[in-house]
């Protein structure tokens, strides 16, 4: 399951970063990179812009590359411990309340069948008046 979203993630990651690189910095994603992503990758604002672009900054066509090292180049990988962290911090609350859910439907179930189990079974006579079939007795000794 992580496979597939590690791999959107890493694309999503990857593509916005090289859009915004040489343009605006502004925003959460670049306070993101310079406040997470280790100071020895050489990819924040400060290193990677349009005025100055370090040789440790990210490289775009090696980052799409089909060989082996292609992933060394790439932002994502670079910056993959902050982003995951990051990713799973949003992620596990949802699923904390997921369970939750599912623990409180549990125990709501549980209580509905002890009580139904509690609620004693109605008598016949009881029954039959409840419908209007059989009339009661205290109404029979008053008619007499």
């Amino acid at each position: 399951m992580f496979a597939p979203l590690h791999c959107t993630l890493s694309v999503q990651f990857n593509d916005y970063y090289f859009d915004t690189v040489t343009g605006s910095q502004d925003g959460y994603f670049w306070d993101f990179i310079d406040g997470n992503c280790p100071q020895s990758s050489g990819m924040g604002s400060d290193d990677c812009n349009v005025e100055t672009y370090a040789s440790t900054c990210p490289d775009e066509d090696a980052c799409n590359a089909d060989d082996d090292n292609a992933m060394e180049n790439c932002p994502y990988d670079m910056c993959r411990r902050a982003a995951v962290t990051r990713f799973l911090g949003i992620v596990e609350p949802i699923g904390d309340y997921g369970i939750f859910v599912c623990i409180f439907e549990t125990a709501l179930m549980i209580l509905t069948c002890c009580l139904i189990c509690f609620n004693p079974r109605d008598a016949e006579q009881t029954i039959l008046m409840k419908s209007g079939n059989f009339e009661s007795a205290a109404k029979i000794k008053s008619a007499v």
